[in-house]
């Protein structure tokens, strides 16, 4: 989901989100990509 932030996911729909992390972009979406907890 690269440089998809605030887009809807290509799979389920659910707003894709973004972070910084050491300097570098993170893209997810948090449903099809949980938490890992």
């Amino acid at each position: 989901v690269y440089r998809r932030a605030h887009q809807p996911c290509l799979v389920c729909g659910t707003e894709i989100r973004t972070r910084e992390l050491a300097g570098r972009n993170l893209f997810w979406c948090p449903r099809c990509q949980g938490t890992g907890a």
